[in-house]
């Protein structure tokens, strides 16, 4: 049988009440009497005895000397600061030293201990010279005796520094209150002034400031009607700032903020159920590169923006894209196409900057694509794309970056590497300072590319992650563990993915071909056949066979297009009817500034001539560029650029001007800016029309380029 020796007068904490033991009964029940209203109360054995079972009893429970409950001996000493740990330690050494002393307790004998222990231990004395080496300052001897009986008392958690004590504790504003206009008065006003406190929590955001002058409003009404000696006075701002932290956080911010902004910063994170299926789910999200990049005749092009892919399952790095393109659908297609296809083409493009130390084998078809829910991810293009591939789209809620975490955390590791590239623009204008990052960049846009490839692929895929079921296993470990437990689905065929993954537009099929940015793709043999056999079906009061069809073409070559002849899975590829000295790499970027540039110079678009003359300017200036200076201009070609084709690029108008001037004739091809391949194709291409129709010669002249 378990027996209690409580003593008289000994309290104890009983299911969160506090018991003052009195004496045991005839019957075997022990009488308490609660500490706060003195009310008897008896327990037997066995209610005691369950009690301290389930951790509903505490014995011998302390009170400090102001009657507070004292949960000192609750601390853990492993759980406290460094400082506290070395002060508690240094308190102990003195009483130890007391206690083994034998000594008289008095000033004098406890000076000559002091100093002795003092000086073992290295201690400051504060009457003496001495500064010591320990860092800690010796008692005074009534501070000793205070320890020593703490530590009688308590043991050493008696002698744990209370710093969280510290400080009055009693509101100052309702005790000065109550001194002048009496308890209930002063609780009256204390009541409003509360209840206007919780002005500050409206979606229009009044400052602190706000709040005090209502409360000295409050208060000014009351004064108004008390005699001088009994005035309230005015609270000051950090009075207000002490009331306003009284306030439950999170509500103040749902308040204030909104309940988006609130979840973000209160809410617990990382609390869903981590993924253990290699390809579960894809987080995508998008970043603007802290980093200036040269385009290769040495412009200064500015940041690119990056698309990462990432399985939140094994934080392996799956698809990436580095261009130009604005964040949304295009360039998640882009970082999709490298997702479903096999990396070594990648890393063999590349490998002419740098060798890999490590392979790349994460590719294959997600089942659940997580993105923002901006309007830019909810095109059909992407949706139309991921339905044929068989991917779910999920959309994050606005303002919610904890959705994807995984990829968010890759972006804040990357910078790392970023931010050690010269040219770097840091992470905000303060860490910047006076660097000039446009004038000292130097990374050209395809050697960015090898960087941060080799970054993913040798640094980030073998680095120990510490997230949600990594248990400190890396990527690449973490991907080869999952590969061979779960089945990861690849697609059967990729040879077509630049089509699938790549631009999305409806345009007319006719006798003529299709129009597409200005250029016309003529019809071939199974074109016409396509519009012979749908004859009359689409258009059947118009005797010149046309109709709709969905083309496809990849943004990063224009030179070609392919639509899906309806009501088949069926594609037909047509070519452009410009000569190749004009299509040959030619990005849609590219065409877009081009045509652009002939604008700017009053020409007409529809002159082949000038657009043959605009890109040979463009080359020959390429090749004149012999040293990497970063220059300012040039910002509209970024997207020009991050199709990752060997692309021309354009300097201004006023060079194209220049340019045109020094011809004699302005339809006439200036042989100094006309290539070799734009010779050879004169000589092939007898009559071409560029690129409109015959109906639209009243808009738009014909021109035809003869053989000269």
């Amino acid at each position: 049988m378990i027996t209690y020796k409580i003593k008289k007068g000994e309290c104890v904490k009983f299911r969160k009440k506090f018991l003052v033991f009195q004496e045991t009964t005839s019957d075997g029940c022990y009488l308490f009497k609660t500490k706060d209203e003195n009310i008897n109360k008896f327990l037997t054995h066995k209610q005691m005895e369950e009690a301290y079972e389930s951790g509903n009893l505490e014995l011998d429970v302390k009170f400090d000397s102001d009657g507070f409950y004292d949960d000192s001996r609750k601390i853990n000493l492993l759980d406290l600061s460094e400082e506290d740990k070395r002060t508690t330690f240094a308190r102990l050494e003195y009483c130890e030293a007391l206690k083994n002393a034998n000594i008289p307790r008095s000033k004098t004998y406890l000076d000559l201990l002091i100093r002795k222990v003092a000086r073992e231990r290295g201690d400051r004395i504060e009457r003496e010279s001495s500064d010591g080496s320990s860092g800690f300052t010796a008692p005074s001897a009534d501070t000793l005796n205070r320890w020593f009986k703490e530590y009688l008392d308590k043991g050493i958690y008696g002698l744990v520094p209370a710093t969280d004590r510290r400080g009055n504790r009693t509101n100052k504003l309702l005790a000065d209150y109550t001194k002048k206009v009496g308890p209930v008065y002063a609780n009256q006003v204390m009541d409003e002034l509360h209840s206007e406190v919780r002005t500050y929590c409206k979606p229009e955001r009044p400052p602190i400031k706000a709040v005090r002058d209502a409360l000295c409003a409050i208060l000014l009404s009351h004064n108004d009607n008390l005699p001088e000696d009994q005035k309230l006075h005015y609270p000051s701002e950090p009075t207000v700032t002490r009331m306003l932290h009284k306030l439950n956080a999170r509500e103040v911010a749902k308040a204030r903020d909104g309940e988006q902004a609130a979840s973000n910063k209160y809410d617990p994170v990382g609390v869903r159920e981590a993924p253990t299926v290699p390809m579960r789910i894809v987080e995508a999200d998008h970043t603007t590169l802290d980093v200036n990049v040269l385009s290769d005749d040495g412009h200064n092009l500015g940041r690119p923006t990056m698309t990462v892919l990432l399985c939140r399952a094994t934080r392996m790095v799956v698809g990436y894209y580095i261009g130009f393109a604005p964040p949304g659908g295009e360039a998640v297609m882009c970082a999709m196409r490298s997702m479903v296809m096999p990396k070594k083409p990648i890393l063999k493009r590349l490998e002419h900057l740098g060798e890999f130390d490590n392979a790349w084998n994460a590719y294959g078809k997600p089942q659940e694509l997580v993105l923002d829910n901006g309007p830019e991810f909810h095109g059909g293009a992407l949706k139309t794309a991921c339905l044929q591939l068989g991917i779910n789209l999920t959309h994050c809620a606005a303002g919610t970056p904890k959705h994807k975490g995984a990829v968010e955390r890759f972006f804040g590791s990357q910078n790392g590497i970023i931010h050690q590239i010269p040219g770097t623009t840091f992470s905000n204008i303060q860490e910047k300072g006076r660097y000039d990052s446009a004038e000292n960049a130097c990374i050209y846009l395809e050697e960015l590319r090898h960087l941060l490839t080799k970054y993913i692929v040798d640094i980030y895929n073998q680095t120990p992650h510490r997230g949600d079921g990594m248990n400190l296993r890396t990527p690449q470990c973490a991907w080869d563990e999952g590969v061979r437990e779960h089945t990861v689905t690849i697609l059967r065929d990729y040879s077509d993915m630049d089509c699938l993954l790549g631009g999305y537009e409806k345009r007319t099929l006719s006798r003529k071909g299709i129009e597409l940015f200005g250029l016309r793709y003529p019809p071939n043999m199974r074109a016409s056949e396509v519009l012979e056999e749908n004859r009359g079906l689409h258009k059947p009061n118009t005797e010149t066979p046309s109709m709709e069809v969905q083309v496809r073409y990849d943004p990063a070559d224009i030179s070609y297009v392919k639509f899906l002849v309806p009501g088949t899975k069926e594609y037909v590829t047509l070519k452009c009817s410009a000569p190749e000295s004009y299509t040959k790499n030619l990005t849609r970027e590219v065409h877009r500034q081009i045509m652009s540039a002939v604008r700017q110079k009053g020409l007409k678009t529809d002159n082949f001539e000038n657009l043959i003359r605009a890109k040979a300017a463009l080359m020959k200036m390429i090749s004149t560029y012999s040293e990497r200076t970063a220059t300012k201009g040039l910002t509209r070609l970024k997207r020009m650029m991050g199709e990752g084709r060997d692309v021309a690029n354009i300097t201004c108008a006023e060079d194209l001007k220049t340019e045109h001037e020094s011809s004699s004739e302005p339809t006439e091809v200036n042989p100094e800016l006309t290539t070799e391949s734009h010779s050879d194709s004169q000589e092939t291409d007898k009559e071409f029309k560029f690129p409109f129709e015959e109906e639209d010669e009243d808009v738009y002249e014909r021109f035809v380029v003869s053989k000269r």
